[in-house]
């Protein structure tokens, strides 16, 4: 997907997070060095909250001194597939939200099937 992107003309790099803990902050920090914009797709959330990827990649960009836009993505809930049209979709919602120099205050949910949202309420 990357690779189709950039023949695209499209300036895009992905960095993936094998293990969680120890997070790899200062790997992370480096990969990103530069980026003026980072999507991060989280495949879990918690009420309330931004996803735990995107909470500490959006730390790990403070840290290091990289003040890039960040957006929390959420996607691939309940062992979902993500699939290359899901991460187009992504790319192209952070390339807009990016142009306009947005922040993220909330995740982005993305392949949800809002027939399938309960509560308990």
């Amino acid at each position: 997907m990357v690779h189709q992107l950039r023949a695209e003309g499209k300036k895009v790099g992905i960095a993936r997070v094998v293990a969680f803990r120890p997070f790899p902050q200062k790997d992370l920090a480096k990969a990103l060095k530069g980026a003026k914009n980072v999507v991060v797709i989280d495949r879990v959330s918690a009420m309330g909250s931004m996803g735990p990827l995107y909470e500490e990649t959006l730390a790990s960009l403070k840290l290091s001194g990289n003040n890039a836009n960040a957006y929390s993505f959420v996607a691939g809930l309940g062992g979902r597939d993500i699939w290359e049209q899901t991460v187009e979709d992504v790319f192209a919602k952070a390339e807009e939200l990016g142009a306009k120099n947005a922040t993220c205050d909330e995740p982005i949910w993305v392949d949800l099937k809002e027939s399938e949202v309960r509560s308990n309420g």
